[in-house]
């Protein structure tokens, strides 16, 4: 077993000539007994079989631990286990956690610890899981054998490496993962990090224990690529539960058995767990975990964790829906502590990942939490592999089905996934409108369309006509349009304000970026959802504005462009209002909705649908035969035109209004229509795509 430590050195001549660099392919099925699954598949056998869990120094506050770790591989085909600086070999993380609180002290499951990740060499053949087909050592763990690391092996701060130097789903990793040079260790460094508060059993009475490990081997991943369907990179972690002693120093005594392929959250009683899986077979999974306490006096506990097994994209920003006027109260944040940096970690700047606890957003529509983005900070304190972050909050709602909107940090839209939130059974608004309600608005513009780069950007333009200054908002919204089923949401919107001649052009990628922004923003009531979505409050004097909205790292997708008009009592007035935009065919045409109101009467607009004369402006690949549908906040069909010459009457309003389009195949709709919300439809016709304009223009009254 960790007999190892004896024979790696006779081993390790064998070990470094066998390969010479890089990752070998994983070997052909051997002939073996039936039961075994199909290709390499490492799991952890045993955690604690020798030597258990046990501490092995401390610094300051925080303990360092070691853990016993077993593989075990169930698969027919050998796993490699080269020793470095091949790369053909297990990486193994280790990480504790406590089960604790309510009077069961099961109400929460938090990550109170995590180590690097252990580099594996040099495998034995030994029974633990299965009877052995020995052959394949040291350079191979052989079909049905197990290999074990005694804890002391695990402690060893020289045989771990920084967790931010591999992939977990493919288990890709450098030669030089396990690089020391230039830093001096403590009785912490690169162990299984522990605050010991969060250990001490006079401050944790009745709380449980449990340890988890979890094997990554690129074998796996390596053989999933060639093996459709055979992909056993999800069963590769168990967990155990421990008893804890101690105050200062702490022992561990193991209770129960391993529980084979399963991450340790599963252990959390009562709790109801959901996978995370935004791209499968491209990158790994997370879960979700929630559980509901209560009522008492009226108010229900709220408590969710999220797990990230081997999701390399790591996850930035966890939104749960609100509405209907719950109240919200003791918002709180738990993760584990990271390592501090050091010199060859792979973290930028050799800076190590950050301790920032996330910071917490409440709107009328939703609760968020967010870490920064990885724009802001790439070693910001995000939810990476093999950590669990809890979010928590009591409200005086029951919980009701509803999905929660998951963020990612470094690529990726969000993504929706089940869970039990404070939601309330009021009736649903009879007339629904294309953007959230906000102050009555005279003409609001709210504009969904494709959002690429270079000349497939989103321009949202806009006239402020009158004597005074008009205060507007202006919104980038992409991240929340998963919650309207949007499967393809630009996942980070910026947004450029530009005006006329002297006006400072306003750039704004996230809308707390500024934090008088923020406060102004806040203060409509109408804020965005989701921290990566942008905005900008502005009063602007008369002329013609220009909002562009794109997306940071050249990310396409569905966006949405809004202006808001909060000064509706100035003597000023948005009188034309549009959007230039990629129309592409199904989900993906440009849809404008606009909201007449302020008034009793009813007022004449003029709705046009540009594509062919663009071209003239110097716009590549413009729309050319657009299509236009207006239709009612019930989305009934008022007008459809095709060519604005095709109706007579109309024709004639659009050229006594001097908005005649100037290309025959362009769509006009001329319409007196009451107060009320209206969607304009620009498509292609025979689904035709390109770059369209898509304008609103207030004529006032009749």
């Amino acid at each position: 077993m960790f007999r190892r430590t004896l024979s790696y050195l006779i081993f390790l001549p064998l070990l470094l000539l066998s390969n010479s660099s890089g990752n070998s392919a994983p070997r052909a099925a051997q002939s073996v007994p039936e039961g075994f699954n199909p290709g390499p598949d490492i799991i952890t056998g045993d955690v604690g079989e020798f030597g258990g869990l046990e501490q092995f120094g401390s610094s300051g506050s925080q303990v360092g631990l070691g853990v016993s770790t077993t593989s075990c591989n169930i698969g027919n085909v050998p796993v490699g286990f080269f020793a470095m600086p091949q790369t053909n070999h297990p990486a193994i993380p280790h990480n504790l956690y406590r089960m604790s609180g309510g009077s069961g002290n099961n109400d929460r499951f938090e990550q109170i610890g995590q180590s690097w990740v252990k580099h594996a060499f040099g495998a034995d053949e030994a029974n633990v899981c299965s009877t052995c087909n020995a052959g394949g050592a040291p350079l191979y763990l052989g079909v049905g054998c197990s290999d074990t690391y005694a804890n002391f092996q695990n402690a060893d701060a020289d045989g771990l490496g920084s967790r931010a130097l591999m992939n977990p789903f493919t288990g890709v990793f450098q030669s030089t993962a396990m690089n020391h040079a230039g830093h001096v260790h403590t009785g912490t460094s690169h162990r299984i990090l522990v605050e010991g508060s969060d250990l001490n059993t006079t401050l944790n009475p009745g709380a449980t224990y449990y340890a988890e490990v979890q094997y990554i081997s690129s074998d796996e991943y390596a053989w999933c690529q060639s093996n459709s369907g055979q992909c056993n990179m999800y069963n590769n972690a168990s967990y155990r539960r421990y008893n804890v002693a101690g105050t200062t120093n702490f022992t561990f005594t193991e209770v129960g058995s391993v529980v084979r392929m399963s991450p340790a959250v599963n252990a959390w009683t009562g709790a109801t767990v959901n996978p995370i899986e935004p791209e499968p077979g491209v990158d790994g999974r997370a879960f979700i975990a929630y559980k509901v306490t209560g009522p008492v006096a009226g108010v229900w506990h709220y408590e969710y964790a999220i797990y990230n097994m081997n999701l390399d994209r790591a996850i930035q920003f966890f939104t749960v829906p609100l509405g209907c006027g719950i109240a919200v109260s003791n918002l709180g944040f738990h993760a584990p502590p990271n390592h501090p940096g050091f010199p060859n970690d792979g973290t930028l700047g050799d800076a190590g990942f950050s301790n920032a606890a996330w910071s917490s957003t409440q709107t009328a529509s939703a609760l968020s939490w967010s870490s920064q983005t990885f724009a802001q900070n790439q070693n910001a304190n995000a939810i990476r592999w093999g950590t669990l972050y809890n979010f928590r909050f009591d409200a005086d709602q029951p919980p009701q089905a509803t999905n929660a909107m998951i963020g990612f940090f470094k690529t990726g839209s969000p993504v929706l996934v089940a869970i039990q939130g404070p939601t309330c059974n009021a009736p649903p608004p009879p007339t629904p409108t294309p953007f959230p309600p906000g102050t009555a608005q005279a003409i609001n513009l709210s504009t969904r369309m494709r959002v690429e780069n270079g000349d497939n950007v989103a321009i949202g333009g806009f006239i402020i006509t009158g004597t005074a200054a008009k205060h507007v908002l202006l919104r980038a919204v992409g991240p929340t349009l998963v919650q309207t089923g949007v499967t393809n949401a630009l996942p980070d919107p910026v947004m450029e304000l530009h005006g006329p001649g002297g006006f400072a052009t306003i750039t704004n990628d996230n809308w707390r970026d500024d934090p008088a922004q923020e406060a102004a923003i806040t203060a409509t009531g109408i804020a965005p959802a989701s921290n990566l979505e942008a905005a900008i409050d502005a009063t602007l004097n008369p002329g013609p504005y220009t909002a562009i909205v794109s997306s940071t790292n050249h990310n396409i997708g569905v966006g949405l462009v809004e202006l808001y008009d909060l000064s509706q009592s100035a003597t000023a007035k948005l009188g034309n209002i549009s959007t230039r935009a990629f129309v592409s065919t199904g989900g993906d045409i440009v849809i404008a909705g606009f909201i007449l109101g302020s008034h009793s009467d009813a007022d004449r607009i003029v709705v046009r649908g540009i594509g062919p004369s663009l071209t003239a402006a110097g716009v590549p690949n413009a729309l050319a035969d657009p299509t236009l549908e207006l239709r009612d906040g019930n989305g009934a069909l008022l007008v459809a035109n095709n060519n604005w010459q095709d109706n007579p009457a109309q024709g004639a309003e659009l050229t006594a209004a001097g908005l005649a389009p100037t290309n025959n195949l362009e769509s006009g709709i001329a319409a007196t229509l009451p107060a009320g919300s209206y969607t304009a439809l620009l498509s292609g016709v025979n689904n035709g795509t390109g770059v369209g304009l898509v304008e609103v223009y207030d004529r006032g009254g009749p």
